[in-house]
């Protein structure tokens, strides 16, 4: 935006120097930003050696060393002559330069003594230049545009994105609640599985025994229990136990016993086969023994006649 300014003002400044008219004789070859200090009565030289009268301006007879009284002559070696070149860039000569009889500036200021015509060549070799000057302003202003449509599609979307981040924001604090309450019932469902988990274990273990118990019948829990304190005795008491529980007769048919003989049968057979156990596992008081077999053997009978006493119990 700034360049496109400073570029109006440039264009506005060289379409002003096209207009401004030719200067005075007086005046001839002086910068239009310096014809201020030419108009006093006296002036000064510049590298203030002396002062000169309005009179001496130009009348082709070098009063200062620098130049300074004769800016439109050939008089001062040191003197500069300013071509305005109006519709052109305006450039600056050695005195040496003026009415040579070469055409140096474009406006043909600097013969002006008539030896030789210049053509006005300044339009024709600015147009190159202004040409250039207004793609470059062209340029900037389709700049200047596009940026501000661009502004206006960002303020758009920071809106846009605010309002969508306020919806967010909103169902992040939501979504908040509702992981903690989720978090909470977890932790609940977890302590009542664990609870859960450790209630079935202690029911499938007492399960498990109490089904391994009720399958098992009377004789079998007692000769278990004999078999692992006696060990020898198992084999015969279950061909005891088979051969008691033969019911054939001697002709080969079959006596069917009446409920209360079964029972009574059964009990005596468990009896006797327990006193056996009991018998067998008696301890045999010989010198030879140690002690630990005698203990053994002590421990054997008093388990097998607790046995002995709790089958009693139950059939009686």
């Amino acid at each position: 935006m700034k360049v496109a300014f400073f570029l109006s003002i440039a264009i506005l400044s060289l379409l002003a120097s096209w207009s401004s008219s030719s200067p005075s004789v007086s005046f001839l070859g002086i910068a239009p930003q310096d014809e201020n200090y030419f108009r006093k009565e006296t002036i000064k030289c510049r590298n203030g050696s002396r002062k000169f009268t309005k009179a001496q301006l130009n009348d082709d007879f070098c009063d200062c060393l620098d130049g300074t009284d004769e800016p439109g002559t050939s008089a001062c070696p040191e003197g500069k002559f300013y071509c305005r070149n109006v519709g052109h860039l305006p450039t600056s000569l050695y005195s040496s330069m003026v009415n040579d009889g070469i055409c140096d500036c474009c406006d043909g200021s600097d013969e002006y003594d008539g030896k030789v015509k210049c053509r006005n060549t300044c339009w024709e070799a600015g147009k190159k230049a202004r040409d250039k000057l207004q793609k470059l302003i062209d340029m900037y202003r389709e700049g200047v545009t596009i940026r501000k449509r661009e502004v206006e599609q960002a303020k758009e979307a920071i809106s846009k994105d605010k309002a969508e981040l306020s919806v967010l924001k909103a169902e992040e604090k939501s979504l908040d609640k509702l992981v903690n309450q989720l978090k909470g019932n977890l932790s609940y469902i977890s302590i009542f599985q664990d609870e859960s988990k450790s209630e079935h274990e202690d029911t499938n273990v007492a399960e498990d025994g109490s089904e391994s118990i009720e399958d098992m019948s009377k004789e079998e829990i007692g000769r278990l229990v004999a078999s692992r304190w006696t060990g020898e005795r198992t084999g015969q008491v279950e061909e005891t136990g088979s051969g008691a529980d033969s019911n054939e007769g001697k002709d080969g048919s079959l006596n069917k016993p009446s409920d209360g003989d079964s029972k009574t049968n059964a009990y005596d057979h468990h009896q006797s086969s327990i006193t056996d156990d009991l018998d067998s596992s008696s301890v045999v008081h010989e010198p030879g023994l140690d002690k630990q077999t005698q203990f053994l053997g002590q421990e054997r009978a008093s388990f097998v006649a607790v046995m002995v006493s709790y089958e009693c119990f139950e059939f009686s």
